[in-house]
């Protein structure tokens, strides 16, 4: 007998892209890489302070995402409300933990804005 596919959702973070660096806006695709329907979630985006990558956060928000079906994406919006100039950011989707995944360890995305 084959093993059965895991049927579990698997959320990513497929791409962001700074579209607005004094507001701090990025525009993020996340997927849902799974079979099943991953349900509503929230996508975490620090922006750190400049030379504090990991050490001091300047801005954290959260933002909730709709229901991602399996094999869909769906197009995020975040707006940290500080300039992600010169920089690091990261982001990190279903924070909450509220999706069971087959794949828990690639929700991460870490991005780097260059001097405006």
């Amino acid at each position: 007998m084959y093993p059965q596919p895991d049927r579990r959702a698997d959320l990513i973070i497929q791409s962001a892209e700074l579209v607005d660096s004094t507001a701090g806006t990025l525009k993020v695709i996340l997927r849902n890489k799974g079979i099943s329907q991953a349900e509503a979630s929230t996508l975490r985006l620090i922006v750190w302070e400049i030379g504090k990558f990991e050490k001091k956060a300047a801005k954290q928000v959260f933002v909730e995402v709709p229901a991602i079906a399996g094999g869909k994406s769906k197009i995020v919006n975040v707006t940290a409300g500080v300039p992600i100039i010169s920089t690091r950011y990261s982001l990190y989707a279903d924070i909450g933990e509220k999706v069971s995944e087959s794949n828990e360890n690639n929700n991460r995305w870490e991005g780097e804005a260059g001097k405006s």
